[in-house]
Formats: C-alpha cells, structure tokens, sequence
C-alpha cells in the first residue's frame, strides 16, 4: 500500500481562501428548483441508472430514504424534471461541512445551468444553516470534474476508496466563507455513501489533470 503524504495545505491556524473563483450573475430561476418527494423515486433512479457510471452505485432504500428525508432537490424544465442533487446535511467527522453524494442533469437539458442552480440551492442551504463548506467527490477523468472547478470548488486531494472498484476520485471543497477553520483541506477518512474508510491518498502533490489546490488560494489568517 502507497502511504499517504502529508497534506501541503495543512495549518495550525485557519485559512483565508481569496481567490476562489465564483460564477458571477447567476441567479435561480423561480420554481426552477423544488424538494424531491417519494414520487420522484422513479424519475431519480432512471438518472442513476443512465449516468451510473459517473455516479456510482447507490442501493434504492438509500434514494428512497434521502427523498423521504428531505435531502434531495428536483431541477424542472417547462414544468418536467430535468435533474437532481442529492446531498447530506452535514458529515458526522465534520458538522459544519455538507456533502453532495449525487448530481445529474439528464441530456437533453444539459447546458442551461440547471446543474449550476441546483448546486446554488444547496449553497443557499448550507450558508442558512451555519456550514462553512461544501463537498463533493468526482471520479478521476470525468468532464464532471470541469463543473466543479467551474463552480468555484478546489481539488483537495485524490482518493481510493475501499471499495470493489478501488476507483480513484477527486475530493473537491468549495469555502461558504472568506475564513474558515483547518479542516477544510483535511483529508477525508472515509467517503461513498456507505461512509467505507479512505484506503490512501495518491500523489497529493501532483498538478496533472485536475491537480490539487493552488498554495496561493490558501493563505494562513493574519492575526
């Protein structure tokens, strides 16, 4: 087994991000966004299905429970649904930081930002409740991967999971304030939705593809 490097961006203080890109003048459209109910089960798993391989594998009782529970957000399109996301509230390791577990736009209404408003619900959410951060994991090699960086999020480290396919996968974080604490660019120690430890972290250093985060975006809190 590779061991895991030392996390670069690691403080003993907080960090200020400065630079972290946005997507300006973007608002959401009204009634673009609803909350999924136990009714959408059907039209959220045909989703799952048609971007499996992107998004992974997630049993039905967990779809069922999050439309249940109120986790799951619907994107419409001339009154049909047209997307989803699909997030947790917070992470037991981490209560102030709220993790996507599924995204997906279907493709004929792909490229008219139903993707990037259902991702600023989710952001509106968590800044109501108090989170500082959000995350999301994203498969290394998928054009997913340009949304997040697009969408303002930064490359925290590239992960295996301890899973079947032993996938490597991207761990992007976006900041929901100018300061927040060291956990930010922690590494995480589990990640899926069955929360199965983190085997290792490959080559956090590295700057091909996707990379890990610019130093310059990271600056320790004066003061």
């Amino acid at each position: 087994m590779e061991p895991a490097r030392p996390n670069p961006f690691a403080r003993h203080r907080p960090i200020n991000i400065t630079q972290a890109a946005h997507v300006a003048g973007f608002t959401v459209e009204p009634d673009q966004i609803r909350l999924g109910t136990p009714g959408d089960l059907t039209f959220v798993e045909h989703v799952r299905k048609r971007f499996g391989h992107a998004l992974g594998f997630l049993p039905l009782a967990a779809i069922e429970n999050s439309l249940e529970g109120g986790h799951i957000r619907i994107c419409a399109e001339n009154g049909d649904a047209a997307g989803y996301i699909l997030s947790r509230p917070n992470l037991a390791w981490q209560p102030k930081l709220r993790s996507i577990t599924h995204a997906a736009v279907c493709m004929d209404a792909q490229r008219r930002h139903h993707g990037l408003a259902l991702l600023k619900t989710i952001e509106a959410e968590a800044i109501a409740a108090g989170l500082l951060a959000i995350q999301a994991c994203c498969a290394v090699g998928l054009e997913s991967n340009d949304f997040w960086r697009a969408a303002g999020f930064l490359p925290i480290a590239h992960l295996t999971p301890d899973t079947k396919s032993a996938r490597e996968i991207i761990c992007w974080r976006k900041p929901l304030t100018t300061v927040v604490p060291i956990w930010f660019a922690m590494l995480p120690e589990r990640s899926g939705h069955r929360a199965r430890p983190t085997v290792h972290t490959r080559d956090i250093h590295r700057t091909a593809e996707h990379g890990t985060a610019d130093p310059n975006l990271l600056t320790a809190e004066v003061g």
